[in-house]
């Protein structure tokens, strides 16, 4: 074979595979363009899931509290400005008999577990007397246990779904007695609630007696228990609060949350509530906030009469 007609053997070789890496070529970019096709639905769809996951969590949040003889309320909630993690609830609960009411606040890593703890704790509310004759340790407790269960059944179900409680759950519950205003909680998570006593002015935070609803955080749970006045305040803050960022990066502390409580020209809840969002708007400068702000103030109105015990 002469050279030219090596030549040209080697060069039909190299055209023929050419064209095969073309072929190949155009049949990954049409695998890509349809990879791409479905990425997109799979997001549209997604969104158009999340926006009604927000709806939802917006209705179910409730629009004004019930009235509380002896008491007067003040809240608001403000989402996350940018996409976050955190997804708040909060609610006030009179029982039947009027003669106590509950206060309650969640937050969640996701909109998924806020839909799961709110089932939960819907179906254990609805079961009447027996729930709210638990203490607030033991509501937690079967508060965990309805969650685990349901997991189960979605798993059981066919439903793939990761372990729910592992997740991060802010959570305060409390159990008031109208008559003597003693308030027994109990608190989980990175809630921040603040009781400021009007004799002394002293603000006292609450401490949590677990970092979660985990298993091996649950054994950690206790009641604990505060005494309220007339005209003591009682403040809740979601992480969201505590958690907000100035342009520089700096985080809005305890500290400045109790300096704005300590206003002297303060003289309503409303008041309070609204000083406390301005300070996080002042503090912010405009930077988006990742996560849900919700702020709950509560003030007893009336000195409240309270036998000594024999």
């Amino acid at each position: 074979m002469s050279e030219s007609q090596e030549w040209k053997q080697k060069f039909e070789e190299l055209s023929a595979l050419l064209q095969e890496k073309e072929q190949a070529l155009k049949e990954y970019r049409q695998i890509i363009e349809q990879s791409n096709q479905m990425i997109k639905e799979v997001m549209d769809k997604l969104s158009v899931e999340l926006k009604m996951a927000h709806q939802i969590h917006r209705v179910l949040l409730p629009v004004d509290l019930p009235v509380i003889s002896n008491c007067e309320f003040s809240f608001k909630f403000r989402p996350a400005s940018i996409k976050g993690e955190s997804k708040d609830f909060y609610e006030v609960l009179p029982h039947l008999n009027k003669k106590f009411f509950n206060i309650i606040m969640s937050s969640c890593s996701s909109h998924a577990l806020s839909a799961l703890l709110f089932s939960a704790r819907l179906k254990m509310m609805s079961r009447g007397e027996k729930v709210n004759q638990l203490q607030p340790h033991e509501f937690m407790v079967r508060l965990s246990e309805e969650i685990s269960s349901d997991t189960s059944h979605l798993s059981a179900g066919g439903i793939s779904i990761s372990e729910p409680l592992k997740e991060k759950v802010a959570l305060f519950y409390a159990f008031i007695d109208q008559k003597t205003y003693q308030m027994s909680y109990c608190l989980v998570g990175d809630i921040v609630a603040l009781v400021q006593y009007a004799e002394t002015g002293e603000i006292e935070t609450l401490s949590a007696s677990a970092y979660s609803l985990e298993k091996k955080e649950i054994r950690k749970l206790k009641t604990d228990r505060i005494s309220l006045n007339g005209k003591d305040r009682f403040i809740l803050c979601s992480p969201g609060v505590l958690q907000c960022q100035s342009p520089g990066g700096d985080i809005y502390s305890l500290s400045a949350l109790k300096g704005a409580l300590q206003n002297k020209n303060l003289s309503s809840v409303h008041e309070i509530r609204n000083r406390i969002l301005y300070d996080l708007e002042s503090f912010a400068q405009g930077r988006p906030t990742e996560r849900d702000q919700s702020v709950l103030v509560m003030e007893v109105k009336r000195r409240i009469l309270k036998l000594a015990k024999f």
